[in-house]
């Protein structure tokens, strides 16, 4: 099969090597002559000198304005599909939508004909080649290229938008992929070291029992927030955390006074029965019940912090406790 440089239609090869770089382009001295008599200034000689070689090399002028790199003439461009969804493609089809908006706004050319006119016409001068459309008046030849311009543009844009599409999806497999890397890098290490196993086991309880205290002391309209303005939203949240963390409080000072109550009457208290005990409870607390707002005036009296227990045997106790010491402390 004869090459594509051998035909009609040549074009440049893609790859030349310096031996024909060489050979094939470096001008003799009567080209110098001629070319220096013909430009009127130095900046001008490469690029006549250029030409002139392309000439003998390629049977005609090439015009570089109307082609692409690899010899695309402009109508031919027309009708490229989009590539793979690459950044080096989404560049390119980036500047030939520009190209294309730099001809005019189609749309306004398109104003009232028909969209499968303008279907059929593009499908047309689709399946022509650029050789053809001479055969046709220059109304039809005009009406044939703009049809297909405007289905060009409307084509890049979806090209555009679905290769975006792609991209993202293949940036977010990505880093789900990197994501799930670290997940099982970071399950490995806490796998391996028991402390630290203990420690976020700790960590995940005391925050899911503290979600699920919340969730109980939320219960009107069973927890869910049926307004969506987001105001609203997060002052319902806001109000059910204050609610939650006065409960707790609450729970606290209960749990203190009975301590206090036990050692008045002299048992001995277990620092480590204390650090076990949870604050989120919920058997003695009616939230059906009857709300006074009387004593709301009345001052209670002085927090006292302190239990009266030793807690320094318990600085070496592991982290796993649904209570710290330190709460109790606080």
């Amino acid at each position: 099969m004869t090459s594509i440089e051998r035909t009609a239609h040549p074009r440049f090869k893609r790859l030349i090597t310096a031996h024909e770089l060489h050979l094939l382009f470096s001008p003799s001295r009567d080209e110098l002559e001629w070319a220096a008599d013909a430009t009127d200034c130095d900046e001008h000689l490469p690029a006549l000198l250029l030409m002139l070689k392309s000439y003998r090399r390629m049977g005609c002028f090439p015009a570089l304005e109307d082609r692409d790199s690899d010899g695309t003439t402009l109508f031919n461009r027309l009708k490229k599909p989009a590539k793979g969804p690459t950044w080096s493609h989404f560049k390119n089809l980036t500047k030939r939508l520009e190209r294309l908006d730099e001809l005019g706004d189609t749309d306004v050319w398109m104003d009232g004909v028909a969209a499968g006119k303008v279907t059929d016409f593009a499908g047309e001068a689709d399946a022509a080649d650029a050789s053809e459309l001479r055969d046709f008046v220059p109304v039809k030849r005009i009406a044939l290229v703009a049809a297909l311009t405007h289905k060009a543009r409307m084509r890049v844009r979806d090209d555009l938008a679905t290769m975006f599409c792609k991209r993202v999806a293949t940036k977010i497999k990505k880093a789900k992929a990197e994501l799930e890397e670290i997940r099982l890098a970071e399950r490995e290490i806490v796998e391996s070291d028991a402390p630290l196993r203990r420690r976020v086991t700790a960590a995940t309880n005391k925050v899911e029992s503290f979600n699920r205290f919340s969730q109980w002391i939320g219960f009107g309209n069973r927890g869910v927030i049926a307004d969506n303005d987001p105001t609203e939203q997060e002052k319902a949240m806001k109000f059910n955390a204050l609610l939650t963390n006065a409960v707790i409080f609450h729970n606290a000072l209960d749990i203190a006074e009975i301590v206090r109550q036990l050692l008045e009457e002299g048992w001995e208290i277990d620092p480590e029965d204390l650090a076990h005990i949870s604050p989120y409870l919920t058997e003695h607390i009616n939230r059906f019940g009857e709300y006074s707002t009387h004593e709301l005036g009345i001052q209670p009296e002085a927090y006292d912090p302190k239990l009266g227990v030793d807690w320094r045997s318990t600085w070496s106790i592991s982290a796993g406790a649904t209570l710290s010491t330190a709460a109790f402390a606080r």
